[in-house]
């Protein structure tokens, strides 16, 4: 579609009156992505521009918002992306931060949401975490202000080679097996994990360096968020004076509150609670394993972003 002009111009007309007539807020593109994948060609990142800046031109009148969800590797952001056109023309942008590190394409286990890299990796390595791709979009030309930095209410899961070792960064023979209600392999939602720590099938530990949590047994390693290190990516938001946050997904946190004995959602209201408030908050992170207490200090910020998702649905609060 990008690549016929009139095709572009007939996008850009629908779209203005399919969400003008269902009384939306706006758009959010989700090309994943641009320039990569099978059948997308090296000039869709320069046509990528050309849609957004059509779009923002037709959507200015009548004040709809336009955003993007995009990727957070560094080779994927040169190759897709010309952030900083792009930046003249989006209301902000949903950067991906997560996934970083996924069974099925990793020998080694790895938090797919580190929010900071680990002194041990390789120059490539450190590029695959939060902290790293937040700052390299803004140094590519992207404001602080437009970006929604995204979590995770799931974690990743990885084969153990060697069942004796434990810590992270072990060798990994591939994906998890699929859980119980996710069945996917390499994958699984907050709530499967809450029910198997529950049920003492897992033990879990704190990654002080990276900001994540990770649990295992005898045959699997895990990455992912829990109600505090969680909380901890949103007073780093609020910290680094982001836009806002965005939360992959809905359906993936403890939607009934019959797993995880914190209510419904626990993920995303904890980082709701602090985004709303606009200020940085205490977490005790006393109670997890291998780490001593910790807090974080105050700070008074504005008003912040929170996007939500749900089969690729987006919801604006």
């Amino acid at each position: 579609m990008v690549k016929n002009e009139q095709l572009r111009k007939d996008f850009v007309q629908q779209a203005t009156l399919f969400i003008r007539d269902h009384q939306f807020d706006g758009l959010d593109l989700d090309w994943e992505y641009p320039a990569n994948r099978q059948g997308s060609r090296p000039q869709d990142k320069q046509l990528f521009t050309s849609l957004i800046e059509e779009l923002k031109a037709a959507f200015e009148p009548y004040n709809l918002l336009l955003t993007a969800a995009v990727a957070a590797e560094k080779s994927t952001i040169e190759t897709a992306y010309e952030i900083d056109k792009i930046a003249k023309y989006i209301d902000f942008i949903n950067l991906m931060t997560y996934d970083f590190h996924a069974g099925e394409s990793k020998n080694m286990t790895s938090h797919h949401t580190a929010l900071y890299e680990h002194p041990q990796e390789d120059q490539y390595q450190i590029t695959l975490n939060q902290n790293w791709s937040i700052n390299y979009s803004i140094k590519q030309g992207m404001s602080k202000e437009k970006i929604s930095m995204g979590l995770a209410t799931y974690g990743r899961t990885f084969k153990l080679l060697n069942n004796s070792d434990r810590g992270n960064r072990l060798l990994s023979s591939g994906p998890g097996e699929p859980e119980k209600y996710t069945k996917e392999y390499g994958f699984i939602a907050y709530y499967e994990i809450c029910e198997k720590l529950n049920n003492g099938q897992w033990i879990s530990k704190y990654d002080d360096i990276q900001k994540s949590m990770y649990a295992y047994d005898e045959d699997t390693w895990i990455s992912y968020d829990n109600i505090q290190t969680i909380s901890i990516r949103a007073n780093y938001i609020i910290e680094q004076n982001l836009g806002g946050v965005m939360i992959w997904a809905v359906d993936l946190d403890d939607f009934s509150g019959k797993f995880c004995n914190n209510g419904r959602y626990p993920l995303i209201n904890a980082v709701a609670n602090i985004i709303r408030r606009g200020q940085v908050q205490s977490i005790d992170i006393s109670t997890l394993p291998t780490i001593t207490s910790r807090t974080y200090s105050t700070i008074s910020m504005t008003k912040y972003n929170i996007l939500f998702h749900y089969n690729r649905i987006h919801y604006l609060l």
